[in-house]
Parts: C-alpha cells; sequence; structure tokens
C-alpha cells in the first residue's frame, strides 16, 4: 500500500510539473472580470470593424438588389439604436441601500436590493416623459434589449454589471416630472 501511495505520488509530481494541479479556480475575481471586460471590449472592436468593411465593400457595388438592401438599413438604423441622440438629458443612478442598513435588517431585503424590474421601471419613466434614446451602463436600449437579474448582478444583453447602475436618457421631454423612489 505504501508503494502503490508512494508511485501515485511521482505520477502525480511528473504530471503537474511543479505546478498545482487543483489551483483556485477564481483566485483573483477582479483580474478575471477585468480579462473577461477587455476580451469583450476587442470583440465589440473587431464587429465594428468588420461592419465598416461590409459597408465599405457594400457601397462599392452597384447592385439593384444591394441598393435595395443598403435602403432598409437605412430605415432600421434608428429603429436599432445606432443612430446618435441629443437633446436635454438625465442621469439616474440605482444602488443597492448601504451595507451597514442590509447588515442590520432582520426582516425581507429585497426591498433593499435594485432589481431588473426597478431599472425596467426607470426606463418606462424616461420612455414616457419623453427620451429618445436611453443608455444603461453604456449600453443603447432597443426593442430587443434583454435586461435580467443575474444573482447579485444585472445582465444586459448577456453581459452582467454589478451595482451602481447608471441610466442615461437624452431627448426633448420634460424630466422635472420623473419621480423614482
Amino acid at each position: 500500500m505504501v508503494a502503490l501511495c508512494g508511485g501515485l505520488f511521482i505520477v502525480s509530481a511528473a504530471n503537474s510539473e511543479g505546478t498545482d494541479l487543483r489551483p483556485g479556480r477564481y483566485t483573483d475575481l477582479a483580474a478575471l472580470v477585468q480579462d473577461e471586460a477587455d476580451e469583450y471590449d476587442g470583440l465589440r472592436e473587431r464587429v465594428s470593424d468588420l461592419t465598416d468593411q461590409v459597408a465599405n465593400l457594400s457601397a462599392s457595388m452597384s447592385d439593384r438588389d444591394v441598393n435595395r438592401y443598403q435602403r432598409r438599413i437605412e430605415e432600421l438604423k434608428d429603429p436599432a439604436g445606432l443612430v446618435p441622440r441629443t437633446g436635454a438629458g438625465i442621469t439616474v443612478t440605482l444602488s443597492d441601500a448601504p451595507e451597514d442598513v442590509i447588515n442590520s435588517t432582520t426582516g425581507d431585503i429585497n426591498p433593499l436590493l435594485v432589481h431588473q424590474q426597478d431599472i425596467q421601471a426607470v426606463v418606462n419613466a424616461l420612455w414616457k416623459g419623453g427620451a429618445t434614446a436611453v443608455i444603461i451602463e453604456g449600453q443603447r436600449v432597443v426593442s430587443t434589449t434583454g435586461i435580467r437579474c443575474e444573482g447579485n448582478a444585472v445582465q444586459l444583453q448577456g453581459v452582467p454589471y454589478p451595482q451602481p447602475y447608471v441610466i442615461e436618457a437624452v431627448g426633448a421631454g420634460d424630466y422635472s416630472g420623473i419621480g423614482v423612489a
């Protein structure tokens, strides 16, 4: 038994090549999140570059079908949130209650936390107030934008964001009557 254990120990040491066989999966969560955010930004930049290439190649074509599709694309840019908007603006920041308040609460803490329905209520109030464009955490809100809770973060278009949540709106609306509880 001792010889078998010794043999397994030697095989393990040889295979690991001096590294930890079972390293902690998330030893530095902040670095992991930053790496993922950097990768995401790189992918978004690549999508932008490829989109520009497609636009340049399409513009050089003079085909009836291509021209029809280009006109359709131009029509859909605004509903897709690709047309920049300007005007009077407002910024709303939502965050959970302070940690000491949450820790001292003996009952249900859900009213002290920001949930997806809270963000959706603010966004809906901004639309109703006359906003022509709304941005949450730097992402433009369009008809297909998904907002959902994912643990203690909110996910927008599949990307998790921790609180505080910054919601920005611009437009010709009067935001003075918007009340956010």
